[in-house]
C-alpha cells in the first residue's frame, strides 16, 4: 500500500487509512467525521482540538477515469478547474461521489444527480475558482464539496547568482515550476540548477519581453546589478 501526501499525521490519519483500505476492498464511499478531544488520541498527546471531516472516495467508473484525465488535460493548459463531488446525500439519483467538473471556458463534465444540482453547483463554481478555496456547500438535496486545482505555479528568476541558487532550491521544494534565465552561461546551467524546471541562457531582458507569462506567473528579478534589475 502507497500513500502520497499527509494528513497532518498522528491517529487521524492512521484511522482515514485503515478505513480507506478496508473501503477500497469493497468499493463504497464514506464521509468520516473526527472530534478531537480530550478522550480522542490522548494516548498520543493530540491536544490541539476541533473538528475534522474526510471523505473516502474510491472512483470506480469509466466516466470518473474520463473526468480525471479531462482534469490532467486541462491543468497541461494552464486551465484551473472545480470538481464537485458528493459527499453526503439521501436524494434519489444523487449517490456519494459524484462529480461535476467546471473549467474555464465552459467546460462542463460530469453530473451529480440531478439538473437542479448541478446548475446550482455551476452558479457557485466561479466565485469559489476566484477565491482559491475549498468550500462545503449544503444543498437540500446533498452536501457537496468544491474543491479547486490550479496549474503548477511558474516562479521565473531573472538572475543565476548566489540568490538565485538558494531561491531556484526554495521554489522547488514549495512547488512551484521554476525557470532560470542568465546570459552567462557558466552560471546558468543545468548542473548547477539541478531543481530547476528549465535554465534559459540569453539576454535576459529579452527573454523576460517573450517568456509566456499568466495569472500563475511569479517572477523574480536578482541579476548582478541594478543597472541589470532596471
Amino acid at each position: 500500500m502507497r500513500s502520497i501526501g499527509t494528513l497532518g499525521g498522528g491517529c487521524v490519519e492512521a484511522e482515514a487509512r485503515r478505513e480507506a483500505v478496508g473501503l477500497m476492498r469493497s468499493g463504497e464511499r464514506r464521509l468520516l467525521r473526527f472530534q478531537l478531544d480530550d478522550d480522542y488520541g490522548w494516548d498520543d498527546g493530540l491536544i490541539c482540538g476541533g473538528q475534522m471531516q474526510i471523505f473516502i472516495d474510491i472512483p470506480q467508473t469509466s466516466e470518473e477515469a474520463r473526468l480525471f484525465r479531462k482534469v490532467e488535460e486541462l491543468l497541461a493548459l494552464d486551465t484551473a478547474v472545480l470538481i464537485a463531488t458528493v459527499v453526503e446525500s439521501e436524494e434519489p439519483g444523487v449517490a456519494l461521489g459524484n462529480k461535476l467538473l467546471f473549467a474555464e471556458g465552459d467546460v462542463i463534465l460530469g453530473t451529480l444527480g440531478t439538473p437542479k444540482l448541478d446548475a446550482w453547483v455551476q452558479d457557485e463554481a466561479p466565485e469559489s475558482l476566484r477565491k482559491t478555496e475549498p468550500v462545503l456547500l449544503e444543498h437540500p438535496q446533498a452536501t457537496v464539496f468544491l474543491d479547486p486545482i490550479y496549474p503548477e505555479p511558474t516562479l521565473l528568476i531573472a538572475g543565476a547568482g548566489h540568490i538565485g541558487y538558494a531561491l531556484c532550491k526554495l521554489g522547488a521544494m514549495i512547488g512551484f515550476r521554476v525557470v532560470v534565465v542568465d546570459d552567462r552561461a557558466d552560471f546558468a546551467s543545468e548542473d548547477r540548477f539541478p531543481d530547476a524546471s528549465e535554465v534559459i541562457v540569453g539576454d535576459i531582458a529579452e527573454t523576460l519581453a517573450r517568456y509566456p507569462l499568466n495569472s500563475m506567473s511569479y517572477v523574480v528579478i536578482v541579476t548582478r546589478g541594478h543597472r541589470h534589475d532596471e
